[in-house]
């Protein structure tokens, strides 16, 4: 049961992360200035492009159970999908980004999911190597 609860509660655990992480962007820029051509706005803009799905990717995987990898790709792409899909829609607003700049947040974005994902495929190529190591340590005693 518990393990259960913890797969249904990945994708709500992700997406308050990701308005956890757009918050404390949101509160720097109150911090900095927010005068559209400031350059607080462009720095925190990025900078959320960043830390966001970082907070989405984090929150998700360390939720699941098990797994962790798979579903860090899952959420990567669900990321992924999504920022599209958004970056898509944005230029119809009332007052639309220019497109590279659409485009700019979303490669990193992007970036930021794909680069978590190494990180697990990392630690999870290191852990089976530290668990092989020992294996054979004492296989040999």
């Amino acid at each position: 049961m518990k393990d259960t609860l913890r797969w249904v509660l990945v994708l709500p655990a992700a997406v308050g992360a990701y308005l956890g992480g757009f918050l404390v962007s949101f509160l720097v820029l109150l911090w900095i200035g927010s005068g559209w051509f400031n350059a607080g706005i462009w720095i925190t803009a990025v900078t959320n492009a960043a830390v966001c799905p970082v907070c989405f990717m984090l929150a998700g995987t360390a939720t699941a159970p098990r797994f962790k990898l798979q579903t860090g790709i899952v959420l990567a792409i669900i990321h992924a999908v999504a920022i599209s899909v958004l970056t898509s829609i944005q230029p119809f607003t009332r007052e639309p980004q220019p497109v590279w700049w659409n485009i700019l947040v979303a490669v990193i974005g992007v970036c930021a999911t794909v680069a978590v994902v190494f990180r697990f495929r990392f630690d999870e190529t290191e852990s089976r190597t530290r668990d092989l190591a020992e294996v054979k340590k004492h296989s040999l005693n």
